[in-house]
């Protein structure tokens, strides 16, 4: 995990020479009900526009997957980050960058979930389907954690 790390080194941030194009797409959640859910639909609605394929193909995961770690890093943001300010989701070359903002300024770490009891293990979900995530911390507003999931478009 890297904390101050955006783009990881060696990635190349111009847009993809595919149909998926670079612009960062921003869902707004502060104080919207339902934020869980309404990243859920709104990451399956980029996926299916973006052509992500539904199973997994060599290193790219099923879409079902990255709406799992978009559903996980909300819910950590909601649940432990005193509140969700936003959802991104940006195409990079080869990549796809999910990020959510919150509130907080503490440093998210992997608990140890439970057998039978739910909760803690949410990060380790994160960790297992993405190739890198870290977070970012902006003393005057909160954190950004982010995650990048190898994507089905070229690399560039």
């Amino acid at each position: 995990m890297n904390e101050t790390t955006w783009v990881p080194a060696g990635v190349d941030t111009a847009e993809p020479r595919s149909a998926v194009g670079g612009r960062p797409e921003r869902l707004d959640l502060e104080d919207v009900d339902g934020a869980i859910g309404l990243g859920r639909d709104f990451a399956r609605a980029l996926l299916h526009r973006w052509h992500w394929p539904e199973l997994p193909a060599g290193l790219v995961v099923a879409a079902e997957d990255v709406v799992l770690v978009v559903s996980e890093l909300v819910t950590n943001a909601a649940v432990h980050g005193r509140g969700v300010r936003d959802l991104l989701l940006q195409a990079l070359p080869g990549m796809l960058r999910i990020e959510v903002r919150d509130r907080d300024l503490a440093t998210p770490r992997p608990r140890d979930g439970r057998p039978g009891t739910p909760g803690g293990y949410g990060l380790h979900i994160v960790e297992r389907l993405a190739t890198e995530w870290g977070y970012a911390v902006d003393p005057g507003s909160g954190k950004t954690v982010w995650a990048l999931i190898p994507a089905p478009w070229p690399s560039c």
